[in-house]
């Protein structure tokens, strides 16, 4: 799934961060899979400030509230080799 929401992010099996960027002239792409802490924070930056207590509490909120819908039971496991940042 890709999506700029997070209300619909919290429900991935796996979140995934696309940063672009610039590295000596070159526009460049990163990709990092967020886990724990990092997603919580991910969300709330989504939400509008990955520092402000009230995005982060809201954050926790929706990830507590989809882990347990049972749609989030189906995990999916993260392919080989992934995981990295790159």
């Amino acid at each position: 799934m890709i999506t700029h929401l997070p209300q619909i992010g919290v429900y991935a099996n796996h979140h995934l961060v696309v940063a672009k960027g610039a590295r000596g002239g070159i526009a460049t792409s990163d990709v990092q899979v967020v886990t724990g802490e990092a997603r919580t924070r991910e969300l709330a930056r989504m939400l509008g400030d990955p520092d402000m207590r009230t995005a982060l509490s809201h954050a926790t909120e929706l990830l507590r509230k989809a882990s347990e819908s049972p749609a989030a039971r189906a995990d999916t496991p993260l392919p080989r080799g992934r995981g990295q940042r790159r």
